[in-house]
């Protein structure tokens, strides 16, 4: 699943206060120059920053002080998708454009992230104006009530095709590109296929992310193939390529949206979901539609706070700041 949050406003960034997941805002983005030495970047190495004890999940404490910008900025998990987002804004493109690179680029850098058989929630602040994209998809129609009796399961299934429902991911992409992006959607993920094809080093906390969840990946042999390096997961600095998904981004940028709800990748998917005992087919496929909604916000220490409305966790965050409105 992926949540992010997206700014272009000819106001002044540093008024701008943002929390979630992967940001890109811009400010007077046309014509905007971004100056940085290259030798800063070689003189940093590993033992730069100090170590670690990655035993645990526990979340990172950054320690780096807050970055501001005039003229635009992107934050990633990534770094190598903040440079592919913050190019975006150097050729000319708005936020909207560097978010949906960035989006990709973390499927393929980090695959346990922005996966295109996931789901999205968007929020959007465009020239003073709020919106917001519920990219979520809903359950297979045949999926209903008795077949959770007839399964035995008490609660949702956490492998396997019983816990998969409808993506919406990729249609929100689209529906978001089509009402405020100004690049062509396939120069944006372009970045993303190439080094998908190529490869890539990964990360030391996404490696550790990647072993923690290698024994759910090791269920199923297509996982294993596609994730897995002689079955382990890669190590911290091993080049990683996924050809396939570089071929599936090309495909989405060449044919849109259909191509993943209504064409050769929706009968692989149903495929593989017929295979496997799912529960997914064509129709749950081509009925699925984003939808745009007001967000709903909680004061928080004198500040508004925006979430998604149901069905995110927007509630649950703003329930705990306070009363939502």
């Amino acid at each position: 699943m992926s949540s992010f949050l997206i700014f272009f406003d000819q106001g002044n960034t540093e008024d701008i206060g943002y929390t979630g997941g992967l940001r890109a805002y811009s400010n007077e983005v046309l014509g905007a120059t971004f100056d940085c030495d290259p030798k800063f970047f070689e003189s940093l190495s590993c033992n730069s920053f100090p170590q670690r004890n990655l035993s645990t999940m526990e979340p990172f404490n950054s320690r780096r002080a807050a970055t501001r910008a005039r003229h635009g900025m992107v934050a990633s998990s990534q770094p190598l998708a903040a440079q592919v987002g913050l190019q975006v804004l150097k050729d000319g493109g708005n936020a909207v454009d560097a978010a949906i690179a960035v989006t990709a680029m973390v499927n393929v850098t980090e695959p346990m992230m922005n996966g295109l058989g996931g789901d999205s929630f968007i929020l959007v602040h465009w020239r003073g104006q709020l919106h917001g994209l519920n990219a979520s998809g809903r359950c297979p129609q045949a999926m209903t009530r008795d077949t959770f009796v007839n399964a035995g399961w008490k609660r949702m299934p956490q492998v396997g095709w019983g816990a998969v429902s409808v993506p919406g991911a990729p249609d929100g992409y689209f529906t978001l590109h089509e009402r405020f992006g100004s690049k062509k959607f396939a120069d944006l993920i372009e970045p993303a296929a190439s080094y998908a094809e190529e490869g890539f080093a990964v990360g030391q906390k996404v490696a550790h992310a990647w072993e923690w969840g290698a024994s759910k990946l090791r269920l199923s042999d297509h996982s294993v193939q596609e994730y897995l390096l002689q079955g382990k997961a890669p190590k911290p600095g091993e080049i990683f390529r996924q050809r396939n998904l570089a071929r599936t981004w090309r495909e989405l940028g060449k044919h849109g949206r259909d191509y993943y709800y209504a064409g050769e990748l929706a009968r692989k998917i149903v495929a593989a979901s017929d295979a496997g005992g799912g529960y997914l087919k064509l129709p749950d496929l081509a009925d699925q539609r984003s939808e745009w909604m007001d967000p709903i916000s909680a004061m928080y220490r004198g500040h508004r706070i925006v979430e998604m409305p149901p069905n995110g966790q927007g509630p649950v965050s703003a329930l705990l700041r306070g009363e939502y409105s």
